[in-house]
């Protein structure tokens, strides 16, 4: 059947990008004999449409499997427990709590309560300033380069060998650092569950403090942060350390303001007491005037 002429090139592109992507969906179709889980997106640039492409595809059941299954990353293990882990910042922050005290998992518990609570109560402008990566650095990285690295990985053909799980938290997390309308505002559950999959289980373990910092980005582990596997563990150690910073900045602003009024209550009551003594020295004075011989 010939092809239909076309008055314009540009229009002759589009529909040869839309054919394109039908063409995509039907192939899918054909491998795996049904529907994709996951509708396939239009736009060509969209990070997640390599992950739904791989959801599509990672179905066990599907014919020729053993020649369509994607190189998987090497998992690291961890000696003490059956945990591993794709992102050698991740397990580096893991098996620092083996050397923790037995309290790590109550004292993890309740502050992951204290950061919710002070999450939720964030209004939208709020929440955006906090996961900005404007201004902020992570080691010599600036958070600016780390968002735009991770942006750029989640196009490359190598992230289908990461976890499916890991690759998708670092989409959303993406999205969330740019204050995309579609992700914020977003609840301190769903958002902590993106970040435990970014660090694979390891979000608000060990601390984020700077002598933790320095533990887990030494090495040659603080130079390969940029590398595939680590983008996504980077991001999301910067975004927590972030967002422990404005927990904590609120905290000590609310102590601050507390104890403001504790002064202010105190100078009250002692202005109070000042004005009661005075009145009772002038009535004993007026008392002792009127006895006076």
């Amino acid at each position: 059947m010939p092809a239909a002429k076309l008055c314009s090139g540009g229009t002759h592109n589009a529909m040869k990008s839309e054919e394109g992507s039908d063409s995509l969906d039907t192939f899918i179709r054909q491998a795996i004999g049904k529907e994709p889980l996951l509708p396939f997106s239009r736009n060509a640039d969209s990070p997640v449409q390599w992950i739904q492409l791989l959801h599509a595809l990672d179905q066990p059941d599907l014919p020729g499997w053993p020649l369509m299954t994607p190189l998987k990353v090497q998992m690291q293990k961890c000696e003490k427990c059956s945990r591993e882990f794709c992102s050698p910042i991740n397990y580096r922050r893991h098996i620092r709590v083996h050397r923790r005290s037995l309290n790590v998992d109550k004292e993890s518990h309740k502050n992951r309560d204290l950061l919710a609570a002070f999450w939720d109560k964030l209004s939208l402008e709020q929440a955006k300033d906090v996961v900005s990566f404007d201004d902020v650095m992570l080691k010599e990285i600036s958070g600016s380069s780390l968002a735009r690295a991770l942006a750029s990985s989640l196009r490359k053909p190598g992230v289908w060998t990461l976890p499916q799980a890991y690759v998708k938290a670092g989409s959303t997390l993406l999205d969330i650092i740019q204050a995309k309308p579609s992700r914020l505002p977003i609840s301190s559950q769903e958002l902590f569950s993106i970040l435990d999959d970014a660090s694979e289980r390891t979000f608000l373990c060990a601390g984020t403090a700077d002598s933790v910092q320095k533990y887990i980005f030494d090495g040659e582990t603080a130079k390969n942060s940029l590398e595939l596997k680590n983008l996504v563990a980077s991001a999301g150690f910067l975004f927590e350390q972030q967002l422990v910073k404005a927990w904590v900045a609120d905290k000590d602003a609310e102590a601050l303001r507390c104890q403001k009024l504790l002064v202010e209550e105190e100078e009250a009551a002692q202005k109070s007491d000042n004005v009661s003594t005075g009145l009772w020295t002038s009535g004993i004075s007026r008392n002792l005037g009127m006895n006076w011989p």
